[in-house]
């Protein structure tokens, strides 16, 4: 995972928690630790990092689909096929 990526992961998961925080308590805690400026720049940054995560996530579900194409089957879905070649033959 690039730099860029785990920064972006990184940033998603304090705005899911500060958006945490605000919907259950009412408690925005990002802006209750950093300057006005600051807070509004951070937004930002999540907002970003959120349009970053979604173009990401298609390649990596793209990636994770084409090194099982190259693999080949798991070793858990071998067992189970043999498994219905042993019933199926007695």
């Amino acid at each position: 995972m690039n730099i860029v990526k785990k920064v972006a992961f990184i940033l998603l998961v304090i705005g899911g928690l500060n958006w945490g925080l605000v919907g259950l308590f009412g408690y925005d805690l990002v802006a209750e630790l950093l300057p006005s400026r600051v807070v509004d720049f951070v937004y930002v940054l999540v907002g970003v990092s959120a349009i970053i995560s979604i173009f990401t996530l298609k390649s990596c579900i793209n990636c994770k689909t084409e090194n099982e194409s190259v693999s080949g089957p798991s070793k858990e879905s071998v067992i189970s096929e043999e498994d219905d070649n042993l019933e199926n033959n007695h």
